[in-house]
């Protein structure tokens, strides 16, 4: 069965220059941060200290939708990072709709 455009959940995308400075300004607070482990020490000093923060080590969905049911209360997801974390973060934020964000961005240099 093809599925139809309006069958399919938009979720909100922000992208720009420099938006990790620019979090706490329109994400809300109870944030979790989806990303590698690697990335994190980059740009980790430039977000909230109270954000949660979830690295992504697998993609198997049932991973996912545990690890999920065990995070905390979070009122926003923020995806940082390549491919994998991007679509972690959007596996969390359909699961958890509507009341997340998903602010995909891949850093440079």
């Amino acid at each position: 069965m093809p599925f139809k455009e309006a069958d399919i959940y938009q979720f909100p995308t922000v992208f720009g220059w420099n938006m990790l400075v620019e979090v706490p300004n329109f994400v809300r607070s109870k944030m979790l941060i989806v990303t590698m482990e690697d990335l994190w020490p980059k740009f980790s000093p430039t977000l909230p200290q109270d954000a949660k923060v979830y690295f992504v080590d697998s993609m198997e969905r049932s991973r996912l939708e545990n690890n999920l049911a065990v995070l905390p209360d979070i009122a926003s997801i923020v995806g940082r990072g390549g491919g994998q974390a991007v679509d972690a973060s959007k596996c969390f934020f359909l699961a958890a709709k509507p009341s997340t964000v998903s602010i995909s961005n891949i850093p440079v240099g």
